[in-house]
């Protein structure tokens, strides 16, 4: 009897910590991808607080820069709809997002627009994919985006093009992957990545301003 009981207790033990193992690897993914919304928007504060207020605004000036170096347009616009798709051949899934565009910060857009993103959840499949890089949308989310269109040629060695390599030439993406999109909220824009919280206003002077700077280092002078 003794030894039953001791071989049941045995077993329980093992169970459980055969399931604790388990569940200690399952929980963190969770965590993170739960708590990784909840964390991004104090990142910049975080970074303040370890290097000071002045290497967090230069470290935000040249990512900005940098954003606006590669971008072909840069809009402000509503998600309006997400749909995910198959890609090469069944390997990928893609998001096709519909942006409402409200206006245009740089370049000319049209009214709404398609941009393409890698990753996505097939609902009829119940298959998802995540790209780690990658921006995630969700309807009705107000944003910023800095935009190019895939090209191969042309924006090969394009920071973040490697994320969405497989995506067709033509379709509109996001510069840098998720770092190119803004989450506008009330006067606060975002970006996914945490690293840039602003004031809506001083995120597009800033961005208008160097622009215009762009453009004027690109156009050659005239005689």
């Amino acid at each position: 009897m003794h030894k039953r009981q001791r071989s049941a207790q045995v077993s329980g033990f093992l169970l459980s910590l055969v399931f604790g193992l388990l569940l200690g690897g399952l929980l963190p993914s969770y965590r993170v991808a739960t708590a990784h919304s909840q964390t991004n928007e104090r990142g910049a504060t975080a970074i303040a607080r370890q290097f000071g207020n002045d290497a967090v605004a230069t470290a935000r000036r040249q990512r900005l820069t940098n954003l606006v170096d590669q971008a072909e347009m840069v809009v402000r616009g509503h998600v309006a709809e997400t749909r995910s798709v198959w890609r090469a051949a069944e390997r990928q899934i893609e998001t096709i997002v519909t942006i409402d565009v409200r206006y245009t910060v740089l370049g000319v857009a049209p009214k709404s627009l398609q941009v393409h993103t890698a990753g996505g959840f097939l609902t009829d499949r119940g298959i998802g994919m995540v790209s780690m890089h990658a921006a995630t949308f969700v309807p009705d989310e107000e944003v910023l985006l800095f935009l190019y269109q895939q090209d191969e040629q042309r924006n090969q060695g394009r920071r973040g093009a490697m994320a969405t390599s497989t995506l067709a030439n033509g379709q509109w993406q996001l510069v840098a992957g998720a770092a190119g999109k803004f989450i506008v909220r009330g006067d606060k824009a975002v970006n996914q990545d945490g690293m840039i919280v602003e004031t809506v206003d001083t995120l597009l002077h800033t961005v208008a301003t160097l622009a215009t700077t762009r453009q004027a280092i690109t156009t050659p002078l005239t005689t």
